[in-house]
């Protein structure tokens, strides 16, 4: 379900994904930073700071306007994450994923 921009909401082994369906198979910026914040407390640091690297990935390819969904096409097949038609860029709760990435990658104190 990891896409090297995130983790996808469907896996793509699921007959139902597509990578732009809202919930099959796309992308969410704080859907990602939760999974990614709980990797990291349940002590999977490096799979964790990958996810972080990922997202900032991913903000880097919008601008650094992280959109709050976007497609779940992974890395190997395109090199920016595709915006998903009507997410809403900047959004507020992906814009605050950047506080836990920040956490994950040392830059601010943990909050634990």
């Amino acid at each position: 379900m990891f896409t090297g921009f995130g983790i996808r909401t469907l896996s793509s082994d699921n007959s139902a994904y597509f990578p732009t369906r809202y919930h099959g198979g796309s992308v969410w910026s704080h859907d990602t930073a939760f999974v990614m914040r709980q990797a990291m407390r349940a002590g999977f640091t490096s799979e964790a700071r990958q996810i972080a690297r990922s997202l900032v990935r991913a903000a880097q390819g919008f601008d650094w306007r992280l959109p709050e969904l976007f497609a779940g096409d992974p890395t190997v097949a395109v090199q920016q994450p595709l915006p998903y038609p009507a997410s809403c860029r900047p959004q507020a709760w992906a814009a605050a994923s950047a506080v836990p990435i920040a956490e994950v990658l040392g830059l601010l104190p943990a909050r634990d």
